[in-house]
């Protein structure tokens, strides 16, 4: 063979392996193991230090407690933004944050509470792969000696096959809980509502 030959079937072996090479990747994508099915990186992109994750899921809550009254005492209610961003819950899914009041820290033993109050509403898909509800409760109330400090909640997902799981931090009973600092509750000035704060999510094992 001459050398002309042997280079342009040199150059030919070069090309099939390549072409083989694009075709492999572009299966690997297509398949769901790339990074087009998942937009993962793209959604948990958000200036925020406290997003909890569990496996493909990336939660987070915005929350304010706020009291009625700038100059005296009054009850205080809260209200708590949560939202999830989860590539691979299946398109049509029907998705719930199921919620209910906690005393995590009561004043004493006997005012504690767990899940009191329970809620389940159905979350609003808000972009590709996201979901968010709002929780609005009254967490004291004046001259009632129980106080809620923290919204407990785990999420629910309902395929559009019907099978139904639950996104939470362990197998068992287990839950995140979102806990407001009612020690600095803000005042409602002029019916302006006071801006939310990313809050810090602790799991919790029963």
């Amino acid at each position: 063979m001459t050398q002309l030959g042997q280079n342009l079937e040199a150059r030919s072996k070069k090309g099939m392996a390549i072409g083989l090479t694009v075709f492999a990747a572009i299966g690997f994508l297509l398949s769901g193991c790339g990074t087009i099915h998942s937009k993962e990186s793209q959604l948990s992109g958000v200036s925020n230090q406290n997003i909890y994750r569990i496996a493909g899921s990336a939660i987070e809550a915005w929350g304010v407690a706020v009291t009625n009254s700038c100059s005296y005492y009054t009850s205080t209610t809260g209200d708590v933004d949560v939202t999830i961003r989860d590539a691979s819950i299946v398109w049509g899914s029907r998705v719930y944050l199921v919620s209910g009041l906690t005393s995590a820290k009561p004043l004493m033993p006997a005012f504690a509470r767990i899940w009191d109050a329970k809620e389940e509403v159905e979350m609003q898909s808000i972009s590709d792969f996201a979901w968010k509800a709002r929780r609005s409760a009254l967490l004291v109330e004046r001259g009632r000696a129980v106080a809620y400090d923290s919204v407990s909640f785990v999420i629910k997902v309902i395929s559009p096959m019907g099978e139904e799981r639950y996104i939470k931090p362990s197998s068992g009973d287990s839950y995140l809980n979102a806990t407001f600092d009612l020690s600095t509750a803000e005042c409602r000035r002029d019916g302006q509502q006071p801006a939310m704060n990313s809050m810090k999510l602790k799991a919790v094992k029963e």
